[in-house]
């Protein structure tokens, strides 16, 4: 599975759930939003939403499940962990 964590530079929640997945040894991509602010609209459009952070856990067959806010448990059994 592919993990990516949609966040901003000052966001708690963000590096709460960063902090915790790298404890966790879950290899993950980080999109800063701030950096690559074209990617909102396509953000917006998976999470229904715009709070960060938005994960979005991705199969090998493309499926993805997106989880919107620090909510580890969801991610903890998007996973497998």
């Amino acid at each position: 599975k592919t993990v990516t964590v949609y966040s901003t530079t000052h966001c708690g929640s963000c590096a709460s759930l960063k902090k915790w997945l790298d404890s966790k040894g879950v290899e993950y991509q980080n999109v800063n939003l701030e950096e690559r602010p074209e990617l909102q609209a396509e953000v917006i459009a998976k999470s229904g939403s715009m709070q960060v952070p938005v994960t979005i856990i991705a199969d090998t067959d493309g499926n993805e499940q997106v989880v919107n806010g620090p909510k580890f448990a969801d991610i903890s059994s998007a996973l497998g962990l």
